[in-house]
């Protein structure tokens, strides 16, 4: 059979190709040896990527030739690991470690699939999409020049660098010109079943395999990126050394950090998100914070946690609430101790302001393991005038109300007086209501004694009475406190055979301050049944006793008490029959003094130098005035 021309069938615009010659002309059979050569060649292309690239992963000479690109700085381990695609690596038992001058890392996957930018490589980047992960562990450690053993007890272990991570001497930091570090940047990665991630001295782990969806870009001390990431907890666990800080961790956490540069403030860049519950196992993890001073204890409790922060400041809307049993806090020969709730909001309708409430049960005060004091319940609100978290929170308030509080015992409270032990029984109950602020406080005080007995002088006296403070500003600057009113009133007194006693005295205005000791200036006013009872405890002459001694009396009097010296200046006593005036001052030159007691039949001058009194009958008020301290 005659075999027709390969153009027969078709239009001469398509065959007509008058520019090549006879033997360039294509024919079906030439096309599709074309076609063939160039499928041989694709297929030889990725047959010998196969087997290349699966040579270099199976053996060890993928390992060594990346860790010999740049061994001070990272290094690759993996148990298998093949590709089946152009520039697409999947790992088992992946592991790759790095230290620079600051941390030193590690990270490990039971499994992971990626996609590397080939020319990244060129840029000294590393770019990787399309990563997917399994069975992720995470450990960082920070390099510190001197380290303590107890730091280093908490830090993570990493396979294959020496312990303890120290660090060296601080190089000179990178120029533009002399920026020779590697970049990394992963897209649209996500990993199940993240099972560890330890930071310095705090590691978490979730025995429920959390997920993690994300990306982020990191180029050393340069630029840090972090894509919109959310990573969800099913069993979490938060622990610091031996200390289990939270459990039963169940939530969702969300994080974008827009491109910064780390060595500018990062809040304003910062974008946050956690709606999670866990429970809070102690609050000793918080002692390293607030110092060595203060030493906490349980506190453990369910928390749960409804929060968003956008570039560094905290929502309307967002909530912190915290069940704290249990809790301690001891500061030298003194514990504190009770059960609070604590709430944290900013409002919806006040969005510039942060509030934190604290309703507490059961507070228990006791020193040197004997019980000074006991509550019911103590609540404090704080308010904070920003939710800005990169700015400082200079301006805040705070509220204290203490209802019904209880002193058992009075005599717990010898140790603040000198070891002098005059407190011999008795209680008290007790309300405090305050306000304090960044420059000082302000409240009110109200006590209740009952059967207090007190060793005054040489006598034993035993009441009843109440004590009203009202502070009308505490300056924190200059360490001066003003008190608009200070009182104290006594009833059902006794000492001895005498019985029934009562009196009552008040200080205002009332100036005290801290500053080079205890210092007091007040004007003091009061009444009395009579002086028999002061009379006894002060020792005073017969004299005295039996001139003033069965009257009521009112007095009154300016009283200066300083580290050095004690002073009552224009004191006067005024009773039915008489009229007292006196001054009197105690320093390091003795006991002075001078006084006049002027009755209807006689005029008695008492003169006291150094704690001896000379008696001089028939005084006059020109010898009294003349007299001085």
């Amino acid at each position: 059979m005659e075999r027709l021309p390969w153009h027969v069938g078709c239009t001469a615009e398509a065959v007509h190709l008058p520019h090549l010659p006879p033997r360039l002309r294509p024919t079906k059979a030439r096309l599709r040896w074309l076609g063939i050569r160039a499928l041989i060649a694709v297929a030889g292309t990725y047959l010998g990527y196969l087997f290349v690239i699966n040579v270099l992963l199976s053996t060890g000479l993928g390992k060594k030739l990346l860790n010999d690109a740049d061994p001070t700085h990272a290094h690759f381990e993996w148990d298998s690991a093949y590709s089946l695609w152009f520039a697409q690596v999947h790992t088992k038992g992946f592991v790759v470690r790095g230290t620079d001058t600051a941390v030193e890392w590690r990270v490990t996957a039971d499994e992971a699939s990626t996609s590397f930018g080939i020319t990244d490589f060129l840029q000294q980047r590393v770019h990787m999409h399309g990563t997917t992960a399994k069975g992720i562990s995470v450990r960082v450690r920070f390099k510190v020049p001197a380290p303590t053993a107890d730091y280093l007890a908490k830090l993570p272990p990493i396979e294959g660098l020496p312990d303890p991570p120290i660090k060296g001497p601080e190089k000179p930091p990178l120029t533009d010109a002399s920026y020779n570090l590697w970049s990394v940047a992963i897209d649209d990665f996500a990993a199940e079943d993240i099972r560890e991630l330890w930071v310095d001295t705090v590691r978490f782990t979730d025995a429920g395999g959390g997920s993690i969806a994300g990306g982020f870009y990191f180029k050393p001390m340069r630029l840090l990126r972090i894509d919109p990431t959310e990573y969800t907890a099913r069993l979490g666990k938060v622990e610091t050394g031996a200390t289990t800080i939270a459990s039963d961790i169940h939530g969702t956490f969300g994080a974008h950090v827009v491109e910064f540069d780390p060595r500018n403030e990062p809040f304003a860049f910062v974008d946050a998100s956690a709606v999670a519950v866990a429970k809070l196992t102690d609050l000793v993890w918080l002692n390293p914070m607030v110092g060595p001073s203060v030493a906490l204890t349980g506190g453990g409790g369910p928390l749960e946690v409804s929060a968003r922060i956008r570039q560094g400041v905290i929502e309307p809307g967002s909530r912190f609430d915290l069940w704290s049993e249990g809790w301690s806090a001891s500061v030298e020969r003194h514990r504190v101790s009770g059960t609070s709730l604590v709430h944290a909001r900013v409002p919806k309708k006040s969005p510039t302001f942060s509030l934190v409430t604290i309703e507490s049960y059961d507070v228990d005060i006791q020193r040197d393991q004997a019980q000074l004091a006991h509550a019911p319940s103590a609540n404090v609100l704080a308010t904070f005038d920003n939710t800005d978290l990169a700015a400082s929170f200079r301006n805040w308030t705070l509220h204290l109300d203490m209802v019904s509080a209880t002193v058992p015992h009075l005599e717990a409270m010898n140790g603040y007086m000198d070891g002098s032990g005059i407190l011999y029984g008795g209680s008290a109950r007790f309300t405090v209501h305050g306000d304090a602020d960044p420059a000082g406080a302000s409240g009110t005080f109200h006590a209740t004694l009952s059967g207090a007995t007190v060793q005054a002088g040489s006598a034993v006296v035993k009441g009843n009475g109440t004590v009203e403070l009202a502070l009308r500003r505490f300056e924190l600057a200059t360490g001066e406190a003003e008190f608009s009113a200070a009182g104290l009133e006594l009833h059902d007194v006794s000492s001895g055979k005498q019985a029934g006693y009562w009196a009552s005295v008040n200080a205002s205005p009332c100036k005290v301050s801290t500053t080079g000791g205890l210092s007091v200036q007040a004007n003091l006013a009061g009444k009395a049944r009579d002086a028999q009872l002061p009379i006894v405890i002060m020792d005073a002459p017969g004299l005295v006793a039996t001139l003033v001694g069965k009257q009521g009396f009112t007095f009154s009097t300016r009283f200066r008490m300083t580290p050095t010296a004690t002073e009552y200046s224009d004191l006067r006593i005024l009773g039915q029959t008489y009229d007292l005036r006196a001054h009197y001052r105690v320093d390091g030159k003795g006991k002075n003094g001078s006084a006049l007691v002027t009755t209807p039949s006689i005029n008695v001058g008492l003169d006291i130098k150094k704690g001896s009194i000379s008696v001089r009958p028939f005084a006059s008020p020109e010898w009294y005035s003349q007299t001085g301290i």
